[in-house]
């Protein structure tokens, strides 16, 4: 609409060129941000040339103001100094804007200033989210398809869970992704997972993020990603990945749980978008993403933390390379496969585009590049929860910038001689493909019908005498390592006089228990709980 009448003398019909652009045309958003960026560099800010629409003010000794811009909505973090007050005071004048003090809300957020922290949430969002109405009758109908009204509902539902969880939620991450990626072919019971979801949602209504005062220096602070998979769970037999992205101070405190020494800062949760054949290969996707992540962060907090040059402009691209390895970026992975095979020049995998992404990765983790490859556990791993549905504690704890305990560590201390051992690992090496575990059916097999017919004590003499040779070997928390540093992986353990796998929580991929052992034991005592076992 005009902002008054048009002048008189105007026939009906006549055409009229605009001399600026109107609210509402296709080139209005184009025009607001040229004019935008020409006011803000009349007043001594610059673009990052990594981020449009991220400002910033330099002087001599670096960063004085940083401003980000969404469209008319402007967000600034600046020194409280005079002369920078009087540049915001001249941008309201000649943009026509209106500051507001925290608390506020900014994009959908709401941003409260308190006295040890600034708290990111999205409480209106939440109060918006209603799950959908199902009928007994329709609900016992699970496996039915959704109808199109059904549809426009799941679809509503999941666009606003989205919003969640790509702002202020990453522990609604997967689960939304998995629901958005099941738009075509949802099912009435993937509809009921959506209203579980939505009060799940509901029952952390002040879960958000959470930014420590004085925890976090842009100027000297280290980058520190994550990066999980889990192999072919998704529809089409893809791979989830899962990408988290923290600023710290002090990397070894926060991978082992100190969530209150960082801060975290972005995270993902997707499917990798080709088809994998192992889970080794799903890994390393979902590190070169991590990593990929880690090295655009790191630059982007070189170009806006380095002082200006002569003429008051930021560094330039040219010299921003050789700035930024300089800062630390490390990497963590839960997969000691991946974590062994990228140090060796000789590993060579089967999947032949496997080994295009592994020698990338060989590459970002040179050491010239400044970039570290660091292996945890899983029950370390923060990204765990963006790739499966699993609790997410470590999640909120990281959102609230708060500790958590520590793994609890195996028992290291010999046991005595003369005390009973009552657990016993069944152990073999272990390798990269299935064919151990293929071979394992086939002599489990063999086995149990040779033990129906041929009887256990000869069956047992015969695995006595087969283990005979071996020597003594020593076994660990996780495995055992006999002579020539081969690795072993557990494929059955016994439990007093019997083996139970059944009553342990904690399988391994041969669907046996895995249990902590701290005593010495020769080949020949595991072939009597494999027999037992069959």
């Amino acid at each position: 609409m005009p902002v008054e009448q048009p002048p008189p003398g105007i026939l009906p019909g006549e055409v009229r060129v605009a001399a600026g652009s109107i609210y509402g045309t296709t080139d209005a958003p184009r025009a607001w941000y040229l004019y935008l960026r020409t006011k803000l560099l009349q007043n001594g800010l610059h673009e990052c040339a990594l981020e449009k629409g991220l400002f910033a003010l330099h002087d001599d000794s670096g960063f004085r103001m940083l401003l980000s811009s969404h469209v008319d909505d402007l967000a600034i973090a600046m020194q409280d100094k005079t002369d920078l007050r009087a540049v915001v005071a001249t941008l309201c004048k000649e943009l026509h804007m209106r500051t507001e003090t925290l608390p506020a809300t900014y994009c959908g957020k709401l941003v409260e200033c308190l006295p040890d922290c600034i708290r990111v949430t999205q409480p209106k969002a939440l109060s918006r989210l209603e799950p959908v109405q199902l009928s007994s009758l329709r609900k016992s109908m699970a496996e039915s398809a959704i109808t199109a009204e059904e549809q426009t509902l799941y679809r509503s539902l999941v666009g606003q869970l989205l919003w969640l969880a790509t702002q202020t939620r990453p522990d609604l991450a997967f689960a939304t992704s998995r629901a958005a990626q099941k738009f075509v072919t949802a099912t009435v019971q993937d509809l009921l997972h959506l209203n579980l979801l939505v009060k799940r949602a509901k029952a952390l209504s002040t879960m958000g993020l959470v930014f420590r005062r004085g925890l976090i220096d842009l100027v000297t602070v280290s980058v520190l990603e994550y990066g999980d998979s889990a192999f072919a769970n998704m529809l089409g037999s893809k791979s989830q990945f899962g990408v988290a992205t923290v600023l710290t101070h002090d990397v070894s405190r926060y991978v082992e749980g100190g969530y209150d020494s960082g801060v975290l800062v972005l995270w993902c949760s997707a499917t990798v978008k080709r088809v994998v054949r192992s889970t080794l290969a799903a890994e390393a996707y979902a590190i070169s993403e991590a990593v990929e992540t880690g090295q655009a962060l790191r630059h982007l907090l070189v170009e806006i933390s380095s002082p200006a040059n002569s003429r008051g402009e930021p560094l330039k691209l040219k010299n921003l390379e050789e700035q930024a390895t300089r800062r630390l970026l490390t990497v963590v992975t839960d997969s000691h496969n991946l974590a062994a095979t990228l140090p060796k020049d000789s590993t060579c995998v089967s999947d032949k585009r496997l080994r295009i992404v592994v020698a990338m990765l060989r590459q970002c983790f040179d050491s010239a590049e400044h970039a570290t490859l660091l292996w945890k556990p899983t029950g370390l791993m923060l990204a765990d929860a963006l790739t499966k549905e699993v609790k997410a504690d470590r999640l909120h704890a990281a959102l609230q910038a708060e500790p958590t305990l520590p793994l609890p560590t195996p028992p290291t201390a010999p046991l005595q001689p003369q005390q009973h051992v009552t657990n016993i690992w069944m152990v073999e090496p272990v390798r990269d493909d299935d064919d151990l575990f293929l071979i394992g059916l086939i002599v489990g097999f063999v086995g149990c019908v040779a033990v129906e017919f041929v009887g256990r004590r000869c069956v047992l003499r015969a695995l006595r005498f087969c283990f005979r040779r071996f020597r003594h070997v020593d076994s660990a928390s996780v495995a055992v390592v006999p002579r020539r540093n081969v690795r072993f992986r557990t494929v059955a353990t016994q439990t007093s006089s019997s083996v139970n796998p059944r009553s342990v929580t904690q399988r391994n991929r041969f669907g046996h228990a895995a249990v902590y052992v701290s005593a010495s034991h020769s080949r020949t005592a595991v072939a009597e709980p494999l027999v037992r076992a069959m």
